[in-house]
């Protein structure tokens, strides 16, 4: 991701419908041939951030044809969003859609009633919708029937396996409600009623009412003005652009295999031991202090 900008510039001034059709292929190619990028070759950080750079050169692009190619990619399932993105899919996916799509909530409502969707892929869309009205307060109404639509359609379909997922509706919910949308509260209700939202995460519905009138503090996000902004965003917090962890990368891959690599490295006494080489640290993936604990536990903390 420490790619020169210069060279992501000439790509960019490249012919526009072509540049589109080759960068769409990149995408696609990553869901075709994951066994092959998962399975069969080790991950370099040096090759295999290539499709979060077409995502962030699409999203730059903001051609309509590209928002259906982003969805394909949260379409696909846990393992494929791992293995590319990471904590990038509830960290960071919303403001590119945002970019993108803001005033297309229709079809990130679309998105939600898809069955058997990934519960993280469809909570992107509630992270959307949040902070259209807490950017644009003057679409608050809009926001309003976006989501006051959405909950009246779960109540209805509630014995629908394919779209009911309690964590899902507890972070719609949770939106709702940290925007001081109260004009949701009824509909809120009756979504506790039968059971359809998830407790631990939302709080209880007493709570969540009490909430829901009580201003907070604003939890506006970080909405980048180039890609430029995004790229510093990306190699300024990620884990693994930081100086010690890029010294230490360098470091492990001198040794010739994995074997040797990870005998000789755990022997060294001023390097952390990366027991698995990875582009992304994900929250509940294991510190790579080598503590046990979960990153999301552990030095994530920080």
């Amino acid at each position: 991701m420490n790619i020169d900008q210069q060279l992501i510039r000439e790509i960019m001034a490249l012919p526009h419908e072509t540049l589109l059709n080759d960068l769409h292929k990149v995408v696609y190619d990553s869901m075709a041939r994951l066994t092959l990028f998962k399975e069969e070759m080790d991950w370099n950080i040096k090759t295999h951030e290539f499709v979060m750079h077409a995502l962030l050169i699409l999203v730059e692009l903001d051609d309509d044809s590209s928002l259906e190619v982003i969805l394909d990619i949260l379409r696909q399932d846990n393992d494929y969003l791992e293995h590319w993105f990471g904590d990038a899919v509830t960290e960071d996916f919303w403001e590119l859609i945002y970019h993108i799509a803001n005033d297309k909530l229709s079809v990130l409502r679309k998105f939600v009633f898809e069955p058997n969707r990934y519960t993280y892929s469809s909570g992107v869309m509630t992270q959307v919708a949040e902070q259209v009205v807490l950017y644009q307060p003057e679409r608050r109404a809009e926001v309003i029937e976006w989501y006051k639509s959405i909950f009246e359609e779960w109540v209805e379909r509630k014995d629908d396996d394919s779209i009911i997922d309690t964590d899902l509706i507890a972070f719609f919910v949770t939106d709702a409600v940290v925007a001081n949308l109260n004009e949701l509260s009824p509909q809120i209700t009756e979504l506790f009623e039968p059971g359809l939202v998830a407790e631990g995460i939302a709080g209880s519905l007493e709570k969540c009412l009490s909430d829901i009138d009580t201003p907070s503090t604003s939890r506006k996000r970080e909405i980048f003005n180039s890609i430029e902004e995004r790229y510093h965003h990306f190699t300024s917090t990620w884990l693994n652009y930081t100086d010690d962890y890029e010294r230490d990368y360098e470091d492990y891959e001198d040794y010739e295999d994995t074997e040797t690599r990870n005998e000789s490295y755990q022997k060294t006494e001023n390097i952390i031991p990366l027991p698995v080489l990875r582009a992304k640290v994900g929250r509940n993936d294991p510190c790579p202090c080598g503590s046990g604990k979960k990153y999301k536990k552990c030095c994530l903390m920080v």
